[in-house]
C-alpha cells in the first residue's frame, strides 16, 4: 500500500470527537475535553461578590464545552455562588430548568455537587431550542461550572463523559 493510502484510512479512522485530560489554572481541575480549549479569566459579580472567574471552552461538532472556575472568600460563600451562576447560565439561553437533582459524592469529600438541565427558548425556524447541561461543583473556598450546550437534543454519551470526567483538585 503506498503513503498516501495509509493517509486517507487514517483519516477516515479518526474519532469525531477527540477527548483529551485538561487542567485548570488558577483553581484547578481536570476534566475531558473534545477538542483544544481556550483559556481566559476575567472578574465577574457572582450574586453580590466580585470574583476572578477563569473559562475553559472547547467547540466540536455544534456543541460549547466550558468549564468555569472561581475561588471566593470562605466555603459558605462558594457554596452560595451556586443558586446564581445556575440562573445566569439558564438565562444565557432564554431557558427553564428541567431537571436539577443532587450528586452524590463519596462520604468525606468535602464536595457538594447539582447537575441540571435546562432548555432554551427557540427563534422559529431560525434556531432550535438549546439545551443545556451542567454540573456545579463546590469544594472547599471554590465554585466550579461544568457546561455543555448544544442545538437541539443533547448527546446523552457525550454529556455523561464530560460531566463524569470533571474533578475538582
Amino acid at each position: 500500500m503506498t503513503v498516501w493510502l495509509w493517509c486517507i484510512i487514517l483519516l477516515g479512522c479518526s474519532p469525531a470527537l477527540d477527548w483529551r485530560e485538561i487542567r485548570g489554572g488558577d483553581v484547578p481541575f481536570t476534566v475531558l475535553m473534545p477538542a483544544k480549549p481556550s483559556s481566559q479569566a476575567r472578574p465577574v459579580v457572582v450574586g453580590s461578590t466580585r470574583v476572578m472567574m477563569s473559562m475553559t471552552v472547547a467547540q466540536a461538532e455544534n456543541l460549547t464545552f466550558a468549564v468555569g472556575a472561581a475561588r471566593f472568600a470562605s466555603p459558605a460563600e462558594a457554596l452560595a455562588a451556586i443558586e446564581p451562576m445556575k440562573h445566569a447560565l439558564v438565562k444565557n439561553i432564554g431557558g427553564k430548568i428541567i431537571m436539577e437533582k443532587a450528586v452524590d459524592g463519596k462520604a468525606g469529600d468535602r464536595i457538594t455537587a447539582i447537575d441540571v438541565e435546562a432548555v432554551g427558548a427557540s427563534n422559529a425556524a431560525l434556531q432550535p431550542a438549546r439545551r443545556l447541561g451542567a454540573r456545579f461543583v463546590v469544594k472547599d473556598d471554590r465554585a466550579y461550572q461544568v457546561v455543555i450546550v448544544a442545538p437541539g437534543e443533547l448527546p446523552t454519551e457525550t454529556v455523561d463523559t464530560f460531566l463524569t470526567s470533571f474533578k475538582p483538585e
